[in-house]
């Protein structure tokens, strides 16, 4: 007598890229909300390609916890399958991007900072030898307002230190630095360790910016602690901004490690804002939907990783 075998047959699943690319971005997030913004696609379609998924898989992906989706061990299973299949897919396409010497890209940047870039030539050796066909391109005219530029398409990426609530942005954090008041050695100031952010209300002083009250300083330090200041000046010269502070016209306020250099003269004094200082948290923003967001994620590991504007000698 034969047994017959009960079995059903092997069939190919069909597997493709989108439902690698659903399971790892789910696992990530954590919901099918979540996953959607990255992916740019609505939670509906989601939901019914990952149904559809766990069909053809004949086993569930995920648990369900209200809006919460956490791995089964199949899905686990399938995800460390699926992450290093996607590696080597966007390190294919990047290879080919790169293989033709001909086709040049840019890589247009700006940086809430009216200072020199000191940083940027170890950045930009580092960036060009993993992408020698895209060129770095600073635009200055975007420095005052390059989350704006950037959400008109004007800049790739934006380095800020605004706070950033807009869900279109990827943002990459990167470093903090600090804020001091620098003065001439015969101002009122010269002599005290620190100083108040009430002290800011009646005292003349000079910032980056070309509209004060648009400074990060006035805006996001000093209007939410209620002091609005009657003499801020904007100048977007640094080397201007330590000579109006020589001359005992005010005070500076400027990053701390781009006035390192000019207090060996010994006519200008640094003065720490507030108890414990005024640190600015800065990080690399760009639109989720860029097409070239993995090299932007490349640009953003160099620059936090080479610590920025803290590896210079102007600290």
């Amino acid at each position: 007598m034969h047994t017959i075998n009960s079995r059903k047959p092997h069939l190919p699943m069909q597997l493709d890229t989108r439902d690698l690319r659903l399971v790892t971005t789910v696992a990530r997030t954590g919901s099918l909300t979540n996953a959607a913004r990255v992916l740019h696609l609505t939670q509906s379609t989601l939901s019914h390609h990952l149904a559809r998924l766990e069909s053809r898989v004949n086993k569930p992906l995920f648990f369900r916890s209200g809006r919460r989706l956490t791995l089964t061990s199949v899905g686990d299973c399938f995800r460390a399958a699926a992450e290093p299949i996607l590696e080597r897919i966007d390190s294919m396409e990047q290879d080919l991007a790169n293989s033709n010497a001909d086709a040049r890209a840019e890589l247009r940047f700006a940086t809430e900072c009216y200072t020199t870039y000191p940083w940027f030539g170890s950045i930009a050796r580092e960036f060009k030898a993993r992408y020698p066909n895209v060129d770095l391109k600073l635009i200055t005219e975007a420095t005052a307002r390059p989350l704006l530029e950037l959400d008109r398409g004007s800049i790739d990426i934006a380095i800020t230190s605004s706070r950033l609530r807009d869900r279109k942005l990827q943002v990459h954090e990167l470093f903090s630095d600090e804020l001091v008041a620098v003065v001439a050695n015969d101002h009122p100031w010269a002599r005290r360790k620190r100083i108040a952010l009430e002290d800011f209300r009646n005292t003349q002083f000079f910032t980056y910016s070309a509209k004060p009250m648009d400074s990060d300083f006035v805006r996001e330090i000093l209007l939410p602690a209620g002091v609005v200041p009657q003499k801020a000046v904007g100048i977007q010269l640094t080397e201007a901004l330590f000579e109006f502070a020589r001359a005992n016209l005010g005070a500076a306020v400027v990053a701390k490690w781009a006035v390192a250099n000019v207090l060996d003269s010994g006519n200008l004094v640094s003065i720490r804002i507030g108890q414990n200082g005024i640190q600015r948290n800065w990080k690399a923003a760009w639109m989720r939907n860029h097409r070239s967001a993995k090299m932007l994620t490349v640009l953003a590991k160099l620059l936090c990783s080479t610590g920025g504007f803290r590896n210079t000698n102007l600290k």
